[in-house]
């Protein structure tokens, strides 16, 4: 699967990828296309205007690529220095339960423990169940399973 604008926005959101990421790939897409859209050539003339004004403008641009595909490819690009950090997958853990709910509770059975992650981060984190460090190996250990 070809990087795409849902690729971009997407791991704009979960806070995988970067405003430098965008900017890459937007320089790609011009470099590349004849008449590049008016979307991509406001991505390259405001390259520092905000993680959610690349996001809104990336999220405008029409594409057809599944999302959990996306969002697959994604976790698989997750750094090892962010997958070690406890704070990092906290928060993507957070980030991926909004997509859990927005898709109405619903994700392929590979996917389907995204839905989880988040409270089961809060409960160790209030030392009501597990700990952190044996959620974090857990979350690690579903990371992984991507790449």
């Amino acid at each position: 699967m070809e990087t795409s604008p849902k690729f971009y926005a997407l791991g704009l959101r979960l806070g995988i990828l970067g405003e430098n990421d965008v900017q890459s790939w937007v320089n790609r897409e011009i470099e590349t296309c004849d008449a590049p859209s008016e979307i991509i050539m406001e991505l390259a003339f405001s390259p520092k205007s905000g993680i959610q004004n690349a996001y809104s403008l990336l999220s405008s641009i029409p594409d057809e690529s599944d999302q959990f595909e996306v969002l697959r490819k994604l976790l698989s690009a997750v750094s090892d220095a962010d997958l070690e950090n406890l704070e990092f997958c906290g928060a993507l853990a957070e980030k991926l339960y909004s997509i859990w709910v927005e898709a109405d509770y619903r994700a392929p059975e590979d996917l389907n423990l995204i839905g989880f992650f988040d409270d089961e981060y809060s409960l160790a984190q209030q030392g009501l169940y597990g700990s952190l460090d044996e959620w974090h190996e857990e979350f690690k250990r579903f990371l992984r399973g991507f790449r």
